[in-house]
């Protein structure tokens, strides 16, 4: 049964052209071989295969995983093993990265339901941390209140390895054994980000559930989620005053005189090449009421970081600070209302409560694609140590 599943990857052997994976999996004559190939996408010749044995089979399944160890070429995630479980392999060789198991309980009276990675889908980052993630579908696994065929979907963090997210079908009838494989599950799409929150979302088919009386079949859209709430990306501003932290840093798309991204939008914020925009801040509700703020930067696609925790008692950070790791070419100063050194965009000091004022602009917007967080510290009555750490803003440039 060759070329069972085929999946694009994108250029894995470097001559400029994509390639792409295939799976000639669990044929129907007990103890054959199973395989995956790569093939050259120039002239479709096998650049490497995978050879199943009679006791761990390799599946029909496969699914672009994105780049998962950092070599900068996709990976991939195949349906393997007895029992089953997904195999994540290296682009470059093929060589196992690591190995996905089979949640459970997948028991109905006895037997044992699973069509676990009947589906796969991977490559987009759906918790924020900037690495590619996996959605795995298994429609014939019974609800944990024992319906079967209720079908499950599972979401792996590509950073971690660890299961974030689960979700499972309802009643979708009474069947001797298992039932069909048609629960939720069935069908997988990754949406890109669908809500403007900064991460991609992504979505499930559950063609067998019934949703009426008369009609079956429904899909359900999700939104991906930050593998952690990371309190450091809404800083301590007042965090000892009156109504708890504040968001002090905004944003004006388009420059229209009204800044917005608060806690609504994740703290991130979509613009396009060539939009001008200008950044606003609002001094701490505590005072002073001009209030001096360093502003620093880092280069990066994730929407979480891990927390940074600055010196002195300040607080944490979603960023790291330039001054903590100098030499790395992803971080810079963009403001520094303190001492007006070293800083990429003049900027006044923060005045009024509320959106602020506007402190700096970059009228011609940004002409290429990028990337990037601010965050920073702003003197802050309030704090014990006298300054405080703002919230951070993501600004996605496309």
């Amino acid at each position: 049964f060759g070329g069972w599943d085929v999946e694009v990857l994108g250029d894995v052997n470097g001559d400029g052209w994509d390639d792409y994976v295939t799976t000639e999996g669990n044929s129907a004559y007990s103890g054959s071989p199973t395989y995956v190939y790569m093939i050259s996408g120039i002239d479709g010749s096998i650049l490497y295969s995978l050879v199943g044995t009679p006791t761990f089979l390799y599946g029909r399944y496969v699914a672009n995983a994105g780049d998962l160890n950092g070599d900068g070429i996709p990976d991939f995630a195949v349906q393997a093993g007895n029992p089953l479980q997904v195999d994540v392999h290296s682009g470059v060789d093929g060589s196992l990265i690591h190995s996905i198991g089979r949640p459970g309980p997948l028991f109905v009276n006895g037997v044992l339901c699973t069509a676990f990675a009947r589906t796969l889908d991977g490559g987009e980052d759906l918790d924020g941390d900037a690495v590619p993630d996996l959605v795995i579908g298994d429609p014939l696994a019974p609800n944990t209140a024992g319906d079967a065929a209720a079908g499950r979907i599972y979401v792996y963090s590509g950073g971690t390895q660890t299961l974030t997210f689960v979700d499972e079908g309802g009643f979708s009838g009474t069947f001797i054994g298992c039932g069909p494989a048609q629960g939720l599950g069935t069908t997988l799409a990754l949406l890109g980000d669908v809500d403007g929150d900064g991460i991609g979302d992504f979505a499930a088919g559950a063609p067998h559930q019934p949703t009426s009386p008369t009609d079956w079949g429904f899909v359900r859209a999700y939104a991906g989620q930050p593998w952690t709430s990371d309190g450091a990306r809404a800083g301590n501003v007042n965090a000892n005053g009156v109504g708890g932290v504040v968001d002090v840093l905004r944003v004006d798309v388009g420059m229209t005189g009204q800044p917005s991204a608060g806690q609504g939008t994740s703290r991130s914020l979509d613009l396009t090449v060539g939009l001008p925009f200008s950044l606003w801040m609002a001094a701490p509700p505590a005072g002073p009421g001009i209030a001096p703020y360093v502003l620093w930067g880092q280069v990066s696609e994730a929407l979480v970081f891990q927390a940074v925790t600055l010196p002195f008692g300040v607080g944490d950070m979603a960023i790291t600070p330039p001054f903590l790791a100098p030499g790395d070419p992803t971080l810079f100063t963009l403001s520094d209302t303190f001492s007006y050194a070293n800083q990429l965009l003049p900027a006044f000091p923060a005045v009024g409560q509320g959106n602020g004022i506007a402190v700096s602009s970059v009228t011609t917007g940004i002409p290429f694609p990028a990337t990037f967080t601010l965050q920073g510290v702003i003197l802050d009555a309030s704090s014990p140590v006298g300054v405080s750490v703002t919230n951070a803003l993501r600004l996605h440039v496309d």
